[in-house]
């Protein structure tokens, strides 16, 4: 008999995001059952658009269920993702990824919860002590606020923004500006990048690259029994 393992994902915008889910499986072996929760699920997009962030805020990148690309303050996403923790802990679920790299330190769930952000800053750092080191994130306003994390002595920063979702050629162009500051590893700091982003990105800069949704697969793999 084939024993059935379950974990849980917790997006920080809406579901279903079977592109997220799909991502995860590339890594995972057969077996495990992946459900998907979203931050936002109980909010209207009247609400999801009250929930801009201000110019004081901390701005987030997601996605509407119905594909819409949004961004949205870091608090409201922060009170929705703690109540679908709440709710997955209800369901006995012993393993959660929160599929984000942003730092959430406020947040508490019940059993393991995964945190890409600690999870893609530990592979780095084990990996990378010195060295030019480029960073990929979502948004042009997050490249001095989430970059930040990944200062550190003997490292110089070269930090580009690229949209997840973006076409083959915005792509290319994110690439050649990266390229340009002779990064020596590269690290794509989202969720919402893919293989197929990472491959693109490696194949222009002939660099290591690393991608985040495939560091926390790898861990939720080793957690989820």
């Amino acid at each position: 008999m084939t024993v059935t393992r379950r974990a849980a994902i917790v997006s920080i915008g809406q579901t279903p995001r079977p592109g997220q889910t799909d991502e995860l499986a590339r890594v995972l072996s057969p077996g495990i059952e992946l459900v998907q929760r979203g931050a936002l699920d109980d909010l209207s997009n009247d609400e999801i658009t009250a929930a801009a962030p201000g110019p004081e805020d901390s701005a987030l990148f997601t996605y509407r269920r119905d594909g819409m690309p949004i961004t949205v303050s870091h608090d409201v996403v922060t009170a929705g993702v703690q109540r679908r923790l709440d709710e997955l802990a209800s369901e006995g679920f012993d393993v959660t990824l929160l599929s984000c790299t942003g730092t959430f330190p406020e947040l508490r769930g019940a059993g393991v919860l995964l945190r890409p952000s600690r999870i893609l800053d530990a592979v780095v750092g084990a990996v990378f002590e010195r060295g030019r080191l480029g960073v990929l994130v979502p948004l042009p306003e997050q490249v001095g606020k989430l970059t930040r994390k990944w200062e550190r002595e003997g490292v110089t920063l070269v930090a580009e923004a690229l949209r997840p979702g973006s076409s083959p050629e915005e792509i290319d162009a994110a690439a050649a500006r990266l390229a340009a500051g002779q990064p020596e590893l590269i690290v794509m700091d989202c969720m919402g990048y893919t293989a197929a982003d990472k491959a693109r990105i490696g194949a222009r800069i002939n660099r290591p690259v690393v991608l985040a949704v495939a560091c926390a697969a790898r861990v939720m793999e080793e957690l989820t029994t």
